[in-house]
């Protein structure tokens, strides 16, 4: 199959990490593959291409992108109006690529590199909802480019295919779920061994290790996060909340972290928080953790929930998307009413005094990650697309 990824990245998050892990792992299974970047932009990105040896072309290469919604509504015309300037360029140049390539199937990551395609007898297009894909998050004109434009429907778990198929964009048959793949050995080889820091226990003297991973928005929910680490430093509890994410190029990503911080202080609980930011490369912090709490608005597949679960940590969050689809309720993890901060607080507890639940849900959750998200059960899946 020769497939071409068209993607526009702002920040080298979990999405755009698991898609060029699928780009590799198609090309090493003799599939021919490449990656068009709107903007090449975001370093990590481009260097990881070029790490992985996955082919990538920059349809116009800018140390910033085209951020659509930011900094006002006055704003947001302006950004609009620059894209649909360079609309015409960008899809003049993708024609060119796509008359090289001759790809068989091109993969789009928003609507905005959906709108620079044609529909084409020579190719299939499908949108890889990596999200939970919310229909009441898209106005009319993205719904009309949706069904008008996309073949295929690709998502990352069961959550988002029925939630496409409800809303009407497709047949079930024609939405293909492509999970992301997650292998813990080779993870936990990549963790130097003195890293790793002692199981927790009440009578050893090192405090709790709670992990929040995200970009600092709301929808992710690292505010909850802190309002559970309150209740537990109030109930004298020796708790440590890490929070580990990107302050993306939105002005509205770096407010939010600014009152993220402003609660910490707030609250009084600079001495039990840690601030990690903007680091690509969090593996590490897998061996430090012992708890994942994810109160995120909404879901496709978690990266950050399979790979710590990958390491054998306990997962509590809300119900939203894929969540559904990887945490079954006090059997691998812990799922929430939203953002039910009496909930989060109680699970937490739980497994800070018992052991044997703890145990019970490590287990569980790395048994599942390593029999299902397999890089073949993945490889296979994407095989099944018909082209």
């Amino acid at each position: 199959m020769r497939i071409i990824f068209l993607e526009s990245i702002h920040n080298y998050g979990g999405a755009s990490k698991s898609t060029l892990e699928i780009a590799q792992r198609l090309i090493d299974v003799g599939h021919q593959v490449c990656v068009v970047d709107f903007w090449g932009s975001c370093q990590s990105y481009v260097d990881d291409c070029f790490l992985k040896n996955i082919p990538l072309k920059i349809l116009d290469k800018r140390e910033k992108p085209i951020l659509l919604k930011d900094k006002g509504k006055m704003n947001t015309v302006i950004n609009y109006a620059k894209f649909l300037m360079t609309k015409w360029v960008y899809k003049n140049r993708m024609s060119k690529i796509i008359a090289d390539f001759n790809p068989q199937l091109i993969s789009v990551n928003n609507t905005k590199t959906l709108s620079i395609l044609s529909s084409s007898k020579s190719y299939r297009i499908a949108y890889f909802a990596r999200g939970w894909f919310l229909p009441n998050t898209f106005n009319l004109l993205t719904k009309q480019l949706l069904k008008k434009r996309v073949d295929v429907f690709l998502t990352v778990s069961e959550a988002t295919r029925h939630m496409v198929y409800a809303s009407g964009f497709a047949e079930l048959n024609d939405i293909y779920v492509i999970q992301n793949a997650i292998n813990p050995q080779k993870l936990r080889n990549k963790i130097n061994p003195k890293d790793w820091v002692l199981s927790w226990d009440k009578n050893n003297g090192r405090c709790f290790n709670i992990m929040h991973c995200g970009t600092f928005i709301k929808t992710k929910g690292q505010h909850i996060s802190v309002e559970v680490l309150k209740r537990l430093v109030d109930k004298k509890i020796n708790v440590k909340l890490i929070l580990v994410g990107l302050i993306s190029s939105a002005e509205s990503s770096k407010n939010y972290f600014d009152h993220i911080r402003n609660l910490v202080k707030e609250y009084e609980l600079s001495d039990h928080v840690e601030f990690v930011i903007n680091k690509s490369d969090i593996l590490t912090y897998y061996s430090k953790i012992d708890l994942l709490m994810h109160p995120s608005y909404s879901e496709g597949l978690p990266r950050v929930v399979l790979e710590a679960m990958a390491f054998g940590k306990p997962v509590i969050g809300n119900a939203v998307g894929g969540m559904i689809d990887i945490i079954s309720n006090n059997y691998t993890g812990f799922l929430t009413n939203f953002n039910a901060i009496d909930e989060y607080v109680d699970y937490a507890e739980m497994l800070i005094n018992d052991k044997v639940k703890y145990k019970f849900i490590s287990e569980n959750a790395y048994g599942l990650i390593k029999s299902n998200y397999t890089e073949k059960n993945q490889i296979q899946a994407f095989k099944k697309i018909d082209v």
